[in-house]
């Protein structure tokens, strides 16, 4: 009798591995997207495209923090090395885009070298509709009669990467990080670079209409860790169709003052973003997480359009607690892109009484320079602003989350900041549709 209940007990858990392994489908949500400007696989450069697309959000969860790019890294390869000197050679010096070839194509230069030209021929030849075969003009991101949008060349590259020309365990190896393949089982992958209001007509498929909330994560996130910030937002639910935007930039993986130094272009890239979600109808609010703040309020400091952000909620801000100051990084006369801020700070958090002052200090030696205010600072998301008192314009609250921080990640600052995020945001619908 034993013996068969062992033997049940064995076919069942043979059952269910057996299930685990079984591949899954892809699963998606209307109020869940990401945008990226970082290529799959990498989190210390930036792509030539932003994107943006629908993740899969089935799958496991993923976790936050640091994961590495892969088991190795593939710039220093010896074998890739010399494929790089040999692109060099005939013409081909942009090393990150030549890597991002080579990673195709298994180290193979003459077929990287057959790809790089593809690219600099796609770039200035009209492209054929796969929908309708109309042959559109390159500027153009959808088909002027069907409006199916153009293909995405970094999905397509994605698609060719992982068939038969690229095998698990071939080098270069960090391309198999599932951490970071966030075209995997994504749907409406949507290149938005080009496109520009008034210039172009709405893109199908980008979402529209709507309140929209962009969420930046901070120092050093792979794709899985945002995404299981986006999978909780959605698994609460929102009655009022508010979608949220995962924005993906290169935050590096060890390297804090790298990071830093990648935040103003990435609020570039963000702002752009911000400026596509305007042009199709939507209200748009700022997330920014850690690092991600700094990120935030570089897109804010050089907006075109006044006050066209409704709101920024700044979770743990990685930024000196006088970077609002006439004499800080971000006077806030200078954020002109948006009039209402909300501060969340906490001196529980675990990271910032221990790193920041040490993560700045690295940047201003990175830089060849050393400001010894720096060392005496602390982290506006720990202590809340120093000023008391903000200049007329501007809405500015400060709260303080307090014992409800146990952590420094994302997902732990969200969840507690959640119910005053929504509480903003409904007063601020409600002043809206009191007015004439």
């Amino acid at each position: 009798m034993g013996n068969t209940q062992t033997t049940v007990t064995n076919k069942a858990a043979a059952d269910e591995s057996s299930n685990m392994m079984e591949p899954q489908d892809p699963v998606h949500h209307p109020d869940c997207w990401m945008a990226t400007c970082r290529p799959q696989a990498r989190l210390v450069e930036f792509s030539d495209e932003t994107v943006l697309f629908q993740p899969n959000i089935g799958g496991e969860s993923g976790t936050e923090g640091a994961q590495g790019e892969g088991a190795q890294d593939v710039k220093g390869a010896p074998d890739l090395e010399e494929a790089l000197a040999n692109l060099r050679y005939v013409g081909f010096d942009e090393d990150e885009r030549s890597l991002r070839a080579l990673l195709m194509h298994g180290g193979n230069w003459k077929q990287a070298l057959k790809e790089l030209v593809a690219w600099e021929r796609e770039a200035r030849t009209p492209w054929v509709c796969e929908v309708c075969t109309l042959v559109n003009e390159p500027s153009h991101l959808q088909c002027v009669t069907c409006t199916a949008t153009k293909p995405l060349p970094e999905a397509i590259a994605y698609q060719e990467l992982r068939g038969e020309t690229w095998k698990p365990g071939e080098p270069p190896s960090t391309v198999s990080d599932p951490a970071q393949l966030c075209f995997e089982g994504a749907q409406n992958c949507i290149p938005i670079t080009s496109w520009q209001a008034g210039t172009f007509p709405r893109i199908k498929g980008v979402p529209c209409d709507s309140r929209i909330i962009v969420y930046v994560h901070g120092f050093s996130q792979p794709f899985t860790g945002a995404r299981s910030i986006m999978r909780k937002f959605v698994d609460q639910g929102h009655e009022d169709g508010t979608k949220i935007v995962g924005f993906l930039w290169p935050a590096n993986t060890w390297a804090y003052h790298s990071a830093r130094g990648m935040t103003s272009e990435a609020g570039d890239r963000l702002r752009h973003l911000v400026d596509v979600l305007l042009g199709h109808g939507n209200t748009v609010s700022l997330m920014g997480h850690s690092l991600g703040a700094r990120v935030c309020l570089h897109a804010l400091q050089s907006s075109d359009a006044l006050a066209a952000v409704r709101h920024c909620f700044l979770l743990a801000a990685a930024l000196p607690h006088d970077c609002f100051t006439e004499h800080g990084e971000f006077p806030m006369e200078s954020l002109t892109g948006c009039r209402d801020f909300t501060i969340y700070h906490s001196q529980t958090d675990t990271v910032l009484p221990k790193y920041f002052v040490l993560g700045e200090m690295l940047s201003e030696f990175a830089q060849y320079r050393f400001d010894l205010k720096r060392v005496r600072t602390t982290a506006l998301g720990l202590t809340g602003p120093s000023q008391q008192d903000f200049p007329a314009g501007f809405n500015v609250s400060v709260v303080d989350l307090g014992g409800a921080i146990s952590d420094h990640k994302g997902r732990v600052w969200l969840a507690a900041a959640r119910s005053d995020v929504e509480a903003k945001l409904m007063q601020q619908d409600s002043n809206l549709a009191g007015l004439p």
